[in-house]
């Protein structure tokens, strides 16, 4: 059993305001080192062959963002991670350290030269900006956001403001330092219930939780990205208000020739606002960025008042949706985003050093195995295994778990994508269903414990089956799933 949630690195409390370097070194005892030992000789041998990049991670301290960014270190790759620790610990980022370079101190010297860490929000962009300003960035990995769908459908607008907010922003910052190369971590819930299982990536996308309405927005954003609107723009520069009425959304999406509006005839004028605009700036405000609610058409738009600065500007109707760039001059040169997309299914897992893996700071909304673990290690009294509702073969539902290693070397993976000029999308998943119930009974099995667990009624925005189709992934990057559910069970 590697067991991250009970290994001796106590996590929150006080041990969360200590710096790891006034950790006692008993901590780090024979097994811990002969990991990192194997690990710096992983980074040797890896880096001789990967082109190293300078990648900025978002939410990078959090349960998939830690595992991808240790892999991207171990790739080869300088990591810049920007979290707000709203529901992770900065320690985590001192164990990707340890893994690492056999180090846990993130001011050393030898960490700092290729892992650096901003306890940054994405919505304030005046922060976000200063990391942009600071470093020589070749890609982004978009991890942050909130991500429960229980939480999401009883706070549907602290969603909202959180995750595509924050996303704006980042496109904003990446848009006026010319980085056009990001991954983003939407999710399988953009499928809601699925049609026909298992799901290609081609699939109807009609998400039945505000969470996965998220994912969508920001997926929407950016394919308009991947077609160039943003990175090149027309010869004919197009000029945005800081509002537009709803005929003029509507132009805007039926046509480019109509949408070359003169910018005389829409002068940049927040105050000119529709009346059905009731929400107010968010971020900077000298930034000039404005979110806004029309009632036909509802928009969110982020503009800047000074004409060298990108503005975004994502509409929503009944026929069309897209995202528009504006710049008040022309660049001659035009650099073409290049986006992949990750739909992954249910991460589950941990480093199999037990030093890695997921420990969230809110265990209500939490995933599956960090309850279930807290359970058999007698910190809970009992498990809530909801049920689907509906008729799978244990009436709880079914899902694709993938071992969160397997989900961290897909973005490596998906790193050759950069610099191509398209957008692809991918499911990562293990192609196989496997029910709620029967996630406990092999965890009890492998670990020889027990887990006390009660029915629960149905959960709202919870889909009965999600199972992922996975040629594509295993056809285009060269990746697939290689551990199974009792290697999931047998590291948490």
């Amino acid at each position: 059993m590697s067991n991250y949630r009970d290994n001796g690195f106590q996590l929150g409390g006080t041990q969360n305001t200590q710096s790891p370097k006034d950790t006692e070194d008993t901590s780090h005892n024979t097994e811990h080192t002969e990991q990192s030992e194997k690990t710096n000789t992983n980074t040797e041998l890896k880096s001789q062959d990967v082109t190293q990049k300078t990648l900025l991670v978002t939410g990078g301290a959090g349960f998939i963002g830690s595992h991808t960014t240790l892999e991207l270190l171990l790739a080869g790759h300088n990591v810049i991670v920007v979290d707000n620790l709203c529901n992770s610990y900065k320690e985590a980022l001192s164990r990707i350290a340890f893994l690492a370079f056999g180090k846990d101190d993130l001011e050393c010297p030898e960490v700092k030269k290729r892992f650096l860490f901003y306890e940054v929000d994405l919505r304030d962009s005046g922060a976000l900006e200063t990391v942009f300003s600071k470093h020589s960035i070749q890609g982004v990995i978009h991890f942050a956001g909130l991500k429960s769908v229980r939480d999401s459908v009883s706070h549907p607008l602290h969603y909202f403001h959180n995750n595509v907010v924050g996303s704006l922003n980042l496109l904003h910052c990446m848009a006026s330092h010319g980085i056009t190369n990001i991954i983003f971590s939407s999710s399988a819930s953009v499928y809601g219930v699925p049609e026909v299982v298992p799901i290609v990536e081609n699939s109807r996308l009609c998400p039945i939780s505000p969470y996965g309405e998220t994912k969508i927005i920001i997926e929407r954003l950016l394919y308009s990205l991947g077609r160039g609107e943003e990175a090149s723009p027309p010869q004919e520069a197009t000029f945005l208000a800081s509002a537009l009425s709803p005929e003029q959304v509507r132009r805007a999406g039926n046509s480019e020739k109509e949408s070359q509006v003169d910018s005389q005839t829409m002068p940049r004028d927040e105050n000119n606002a529709p009346e059905s605009s009731p929400l107010p700036y968010f971020g900077e405000k000298q930034e000039g960025s404005l979110l806004s609610f029309g009632q036909e058409h509802p928009s969110l738009l982020l503009s800047g008042e000074n004409q060298e600065s990108a503005s975004l500007l994502f509409s929503s109707g009944q026929e069309h949706s897209s995202l528009l760039f504006s710049s008040g001059t022309v660049k001659k040169e035009k650099k073409t985003w290049s986006v992949v997309i990750l739909r992954y299914f249910n991460p589950m897992g941990a480093h199999p050093s037990g030093i890695l893996g997921e420990c969230p700071k809110y265990t209500k909304n939490a995933n599956l195995m960090p309850i279930l673990a807290d359970v058999a290690l007698g910190k809970l009294p009992e498990l809530t295994v909801y049920s689907s509702g509906q008729s799978t073969s244990d009436n709880t539902p079914i899902r694709d778990y993938i071992h969160v290693m397997d989900l961290a070397r897909g973005h490596v993976a998906a790193i050759h994508k950069f610099d191509t000029g398209q957008v692809h999308t991918y499911n990562l998943g293990i192609g196989k269903g496997c029910s709620v119930l029967d996630i406990v009974t092999t965890f009890k099995n492998v670990n020889k414990c027990d887990v006390p667990y009660q029915i629960g009624s149905p959960r709202k925005g919870d889909p009965p089956v999600l199972i992922a189709h996975t040629e594509k992934a295993r056809a285009e990057l060269s990746w697939s799933a290689t551990r199974d559910i009792e290697e999931m069970c047998i590291d948490f």
